[in-house]
């Protein structure tokens, strides 16, 4: 009993193209009667049955297709039965369905794990797919783009009934002086230049992330300030042009000082969804409510009580750790969540995300 697998389908089937599975009784085996074939979704619900009848006289053969159109995973299973309806041989494959031929994602890329890639996050409801982007990657020299890796991620099909965030972050090495400090004239003019770019070439996304909030490295994030938000206002300036989202603000560990300086003085206009994030180190339970709790305080304080909260990077250790961690912020509110890849039990990529 066995499913053809192609060498190029990265152990995917594309929706909708005939999956081969070849039966095959040899000359000195037991004759098999008939063929039962059972093809159920993730839920369970059975998608189709069917029996065949093998040849009377042996070797029996039999060449079966079955076409799968939706995307999703699916588990298939195949029985044997002799003349008296006894189970001769049986097996279940469990089967990935994607949209299409998924060809390698190029090395070196951020957002290698895109979830777009494989059918385990359709199949179990998530509904947004998020992009890391580095600029010294896009425009590695002034005025020369490479715009091959991110069309690759975000020109595709396959994120169709996906909203697609993309977070830009990282500064050139050809742009100079100090990251800490406000970016001057020849600075601001390449910032807004790339925003631009990157806005009016992909109107598709729906959401766009200010990077460049302080990392999990200890340091004074108050010099970060003044840059971050310049920053800010440059980039919704482009992003609210094409009447898109703008979401940023939110320093690594969900912090409140951090946020608090961000809103103050109006910086609040600047955004419409708050970003924080969380490593799983500080994912105990009761820390992480306090912080989440401060964090609104913060925009209760600036004028923004309302303003919605999402976690684009949260972390966890175990898949325990994991399910703590989304019931305390949906109990402070937060509306969404993206589970940051390759923290949960391993790599997703080689465990499966689902």
């Amino acid at each position: 009993l066995a499913v053809e697998i192609a060498t190029d389908t990265w152990r995917y089937f594309p929706g909708g193209q005939p999956l081969k599975l070849p039966f095959a009784a040899p000359a000195r085996a037991v004759l098999p009667k008939r063929l039962r074939l059972h093809l159920a979704d993730s839920a369970g619900a059975v998608i189709a049955e069917e029996q065949i009848d093998f040849p009377s006289t042996l070797p029996g053969t039999i060449e079966k297709e079955i076409v799968i159109a939706d995307p999703g995973l699916y588990r298939l299973s195949m029985r044997l039965l002799d003349t008296q309806g006894r189970t001769l041989k049986a097996a279940v494959y469990p089967l990935g369905i994607t949209k299409g031929v998924l060809p390698p994602t190029p090395a070196g890329w951020l957002g290698a794990e895109n979830v777009a890639m494989h059918p385990e996050p359709l199949a179990v409801g998530v509904g947004l797919n998020r992009v890391i982007c580095d600029w010294a990657e896009l425009e590695p020299a002034k005025d020369e783009y490479d715009w091959t890796q991110l069309d690759f991620m975000l020109l595709d099909l396959r994120n169709e009934g996906l909203d697609l965030l993309v977070c830009f972050t990282g500064m050139p090495s050809w742009l100079g002086g100090d990251p800490n400090v406000p970016l001057d004239d020849r600075g601001v003019t390449a910032y807004r230049s790339i925003w631009q770019k990157l806005t009016a070439r992909y109107p598709q996304v729906r959401f766009w992330e200010v990077g460049d909030m302080p990392g999990r490295a200890p340091c004074d994030w108050r010099v970060r300030i003044p840059r971050y938000r310049q920053q800010l206002a440059i980039a919704a300036t482009a992003i609210r042009k094409h009447g898109k989202t703008v979401l940023g603000g939110g320093a690594w560990n969900a912090s409140p000082e951090w946020t608090e300086a961000v809103l103050a003085d109006g910086g609040s206009a600047h955004l419409d969804i708050l970003t924080i994030r969380t490593s799983a180190a500080n994912s105990a339970s009761g820390e992480l409510a306090e912080r989440l709790a401060k964090t609104r305080a913060a925009c209760v304080a600036a004028g923004c009580p309302d303003l919605p909260i999402w976690n684009t990077g949260l972390g966890a250790r175990t898949a325990e750790a994991l399910v703590r961690n989304i019931q305390t912020h949906r109990a402070a509110g937060v509306e969404r969540l993206v589970i940051a890849p390759g923290i949960i039990d391993g790599d997703p990529s080689r465990q499966g995300l689902a």
